[in-house]
């Protein structure tokens, strides 16, 4: 078990950096199901943290072993740029779910620090996911686009068939937002529900 978990996060960190938001994470899924995916994170920018941040997303199996998804992010940052200090980032992704518990994405991401500048970037990744113990699975997810990049990574555990508790953390850059760079260090606790 320790070996897959380890195989898991070597292979996921052995692509380009990358994210958007631990709710990019996708489990399987028969034809028809869809999923409602909320998540409550603290900010830790430089060190510091003190703002709630909520996520969500929404998945639906599309049939052939593919998956569609949108996700909403909006970030409080602790630096301020022109007074302005939310990030709201948007995703639209295409799943392509393989063998083994690892899926491919490509999407386009849509990221603005309000008030001031926004872009929308083509974006690619990878996730992956393995089970560690009775109901319970690790899995990971990196990003890579023109605009924002990183990586999540996190644990689960099913309460019900249709409902799961995680903890994740996840690790974003979004580039040309400003002169220099934001990064984003979000540790994430969340729910998610299967219809």
């Amino acid at each position: 078990m320790l070996r897959k978990i380890f195989m898991l996060f070597f292979m996921i960190f052995m692509f380009p950096s990358a994210i958007c938001l631990a709710s990019l994470i996708i489990d399987d899924y028969s034809p028809e199901n869809f999923s409602f995916n909320v998540n409550l994170g603290v900010m830790d920018n430089e060190g510091t943290a003190d703002q709630l941040n909520a996520s969500y997303s929404i998945t639906a199996d599309l049939g052939s072993g593919f998956t569609g998804q949108y996700i909403y992010n909006e970030l409080e940052t602790k630096i301020t740029i022109d007074g302005n200090k939310r990030i709201k980032s948007k995703q639209i992704n295409l799943l392509k779910n393989e063998r083994n518990g690892i899926s491919f994405l490509l999407g386009s991401s849509q990221n603005e620090l309000v008030g001031y500048s926004s872009h929308t970037s083509i974006i690619a990744g990878i996730q992956g996911r393995v089970s560690i113990a009775p109901n319970t699975h690790a899995y990971a997810a990196m990003t890579s686009g023109n605009s924002v990049e990183g990586y999540a990574v996190g644990i689960g555990y099913n309460l019900t068939p249709n409902t799961e508790l995680r903890l994740d953390y996840s690790n974003m850059r979004y580039k040309d937002l400003a002169a220099e760079d934001i990064t984003v260090k979000v540790p994430y606790g969340g729910i998610v529900y299967w219809f």
